[in-house]
């Protein structure tokens, strides 16, 4: 378990205090049981905005199947000279 820091209003700390000592737990298992809800509450509406959105595509993915090659030659741009690329 790591130690961390909360930086919180008065009011809530008072309102934390008085129901950590009603129920007879401390404060600090209050905090580690609401951050363990809202953890799991913010991995749910992650996982279920994974599922609606669409995943994010580089450029480089719209860029697939746009080079179409007609005969079943060898296309290896890198074993030809540049030359006959950089003539106009």
């Amino acid at each position: 378990m790591k130690r961390y820091n909360l930086y919180l209003d008065n009011g809530v700390m008072g309102a934390v205090d008085s129901v950590a000592q009603d129920i007879g737990i401390p404060r600090s298992q209050i905090f580690r049981h609401y951050a363990e809800v809202i953890a799991s509450k913010y991995l749910n509406i992650a996982k279920a905005m994974a599922k609606i959105l669409p995943k994010k595509k580089s450029a480089w993915d719209d860029l697939i199947g746009s080079v179409h090659v007609r005969n079943d030659n060898d296309v290896s741009f890198a074993r030809r000279p540049d030359i006959n690329y950089l003539q106009d």
